[in-house]
C-alpha cells in the first residue's frame, strides 16, 4: 500500500509539473511582445521566442503564392504554433512555379533573413492568442 501511495504521489507531481509548464508557455506566448519584431529579420524573432519549439520549420505560402513565403514554427504536439508572413522580399523570389515545393522555392536560410510583416500565434484549438502586423 505504501508503494502504491508513493507511485501515485510521483505521478501526480509529474502531471502537475507538465500542466504548469504548459500554462507557463501559454502565458509566455500570450504576452510575447511580437510587435517589437515587426519589420525585423525572422532570425531575430526566432532567437527570442520561448524555448521548446520544434526546429524543423514548415515553409509554405498563404493562399496566394504571389504573396510570398510563410514560416510556421510549431511547439510539441502542435499545442501552439507561430505563423509568420514576410514584408517585401529581399532574399527570396516571391513568385514561384505552381509545382515547385515551397521549401525548394524559398530556402530556409534565405527566408530567415527576410523581414517580418505579420505574426500570429495560435493554440492547438486554432485560437489566436497573440498577433501583430504592419499591413
Amino acid at each position: 500500500m505504501k508503494k502504491l501511495s508513493s507511485i501515485l504521489v510521483v505521478l501526480f507531481a509529474l502531471a502537475f509539473n507538465e500542466a504548469s509548464a504548459q500554462s507557463s508557455l501559454d502565458s509566455q506566448l500570450r504576452n510575447f511582445p511580437i510587435a517589437d519584431y515587426l519589420n525585423k529579420p525572422i532570425d531575430t524573432l526566432i532567437a527570442h521566442l520561448p524555448a521548446g519549439y520544434d526546429t524543423s520549420f514548415d515553409i509554405g505560402s498563404s493562399g496566394n503564392i504571389n504573396r510570398g513565403a510563410t514560416l510556421q514554427i510549431n511547439y510539441p504536439n502542435y499545442e501552439f504554433w507561430v505563423y509568420i508572413h514576410i514584408t517585401d522580399a529581399q532574399y527570396i523570389t516571391v513568385q514561384k512555379e505552381l509545382l515547385t515545393p515551397a521549401a525548394t522555392a524559398w530556402p530556409l536560410a534565405l527566408l530567415r533573413k527576410e523581414k517580418v510583416g505579420s505574426i500570429t500565434i495560435y493554440t492547438g484549438a486554432y485560437e489566436i492568442i497573440n498577433e501583430a502586423d504592419i499591413y
